[in-house]
């Protein structure tokens, strides 16, 4: 059974039976004292706010049997692996020499590091879905989308950050693979709030739709909102 779900740019219809919720890239290195971003002196707040808001999306889905999928933006543990000074990814990286400084090491997305684990607030349970990126996109090089093909999923609803890097990569190569990505916006945060609001915009106005977390919830679980 299809729901109407109030979005932007206009309301779309949605099948609980076919969604799934996704949280991107709510990690340590970037949110957590001790993490990367926090010892090399970059904001950290737009990732701590978004937890409260993520926690509820994922009790709410847990109780109605909706997947849910984690990413992980991690660095290859091995350097040999790592873009080189040929990839634009290399030069739009940071590139400090992380085995050189053993708490940075800790507190990067290197695969297998503490830094690249998912922040303890939203630790996945048993039945939640856990893959590993390397790039912004959750489509690039991994298995998402055989995993979603596989359980029937179509409508993918988008938490984590940031929200005009991963999410918005996310969203749009969702929305090349003909999903219907939905941005929870209080699920999605940014260093610089222009560029989340930019980014919304992109999403709403050409890739997919923009709602809340509460109005997602309340169209999930009617009669739990009005208790």
């Amino acid at each position: 059974m299809k729901l109407n779900l109030n979005a932007e740019p206009e309301t779309i219809e949605f099948d609980p039976e076919r969604s799934a919720v996704v949280v991107i890239d709510m990690q340590n290195f970037d949110i957590a004292p001790g993490g990367f971003f926090d010892l090399t002196g970059a904001d950290t707040n737009h990732g701590r706010n978004v937890i409260g808001p993520i926690k509820k999306v994922l009790e709410g889905a847990r109780r109605l049997n909706v997947p849910v999928f984690y990413t992980q933006n991690i660095i290859p543990r091995d350097p040999a692996l790592r873009p080189t000074e040929e990839s634009p990814w290399y030069q739009k990286s940071n590139k400090r020499n992380l085995e050189e400084d053993p708490a940075l090491a800790r507190g990067a997305c290197i695969d297998g590091n503490w830094g690249a684990e998912i922040v303890d607030e939203l630790a996945p349970v048993e039945g939640d879905i856990v893959f590993k990126k390397t790039v912004y996109s959750g489509f690039v090089n991994t298995e998402f989308d055989s995993l979603l093909r596989r359980r029937g999923i179509k409508y993918l609803f988008l938490t984590g950050i940031g929200t005009p890097t991963c999410v918005e990569a996310t969203a749009r190569d969702a929305y090349f693979h003909e999903y219907w990505p939905v941005l929870l916006s209080d699920c999605c945060g940014a260093i610089l709030p222009e560029t989340h609001e930019a980014a919304l915009f992109a999403i709403k106005r050409r890739y997919g739709w923009v709602t809340t977390s509460s109005e997602f919830l309340t169209k999930l679980a009617p009669n739990e909102s009005e208790s």
